[in-house]
């Protein structure tokens, strides 16, 4: 009997992944994350239901194009072998990244064309904005910024400001 109740419970110990789980914050699912970025664009954006409608397909659509466009670049580079390489295989594999590059903004700036055309020039610069500011803060969450409140602190490097560091040479 003694025998069994520390195997009983390393057993059970072991069957609960939660128990092995790291300490953090817990990761959003892709639907979950998918529902965040529309309602953050959209109530930021300003979007009537009419301009909704119209946008998200556009912009779903031309996020898969970016998706692809960026897939195909990564299997160029996973299925180049350059230890085996001549410089002519290399040129041939710069031409094809830099045409891959090519589409991506040409991808961009059309769409940034058909934005304007729905919602403005000022609503759809601040598109690319507003993305790179929804992923920030998305990084910051996900790793979590040590600070009570969850506010980042001062920038490495950053002098102090008011009185704090006066009057110190």
């Amino acid at each position: 009997m003694k025998r069994l109740l520390p195997l009983l419970f390393l057993s059970i110990l072991a069957a609960t992944p939660e128990a092995w789980a790291q300490p953090g914050p817990p990761r959003m699912n892709s639907a979950r994350l998918d529902a965040l970025r529309i309602a953050f664009i959209t109530e930021e954006l300003e979007l009537t239901p009419d301009e909704s409608k119209a946008f998200w397909p556009m912009h779903e659509a031309f996020e898969a194009q970016i998706e692809s466009q960026r897939q195909s670049l990564k299997d160029l580079k996973s299925g180049f072998d350059a230890a085996g390489a001549s410089r002519q295989d290399v040129e041939g594999m710069v031409k094809q990244m830099s045409q891959l590059r090519k589409n991506l903004i040409d991808l961009e700036a059309a769409h940034l064309m058909d934005v304007v055309d729905l919602l403005g020039a000022e609503r759809a610069l601040r598109l690319a904005d507003l993305q790179r500011d929804l992923a920030r803060r998305l990084r910051e969450r996900a790793q979590g910024s040590g600070r009570p409140g969850g506010r980042p602190g001062p920038r490495q490097g950053a002098r102090p400001t008011g009185r704090l560091g006066a009057g110190i040479h």
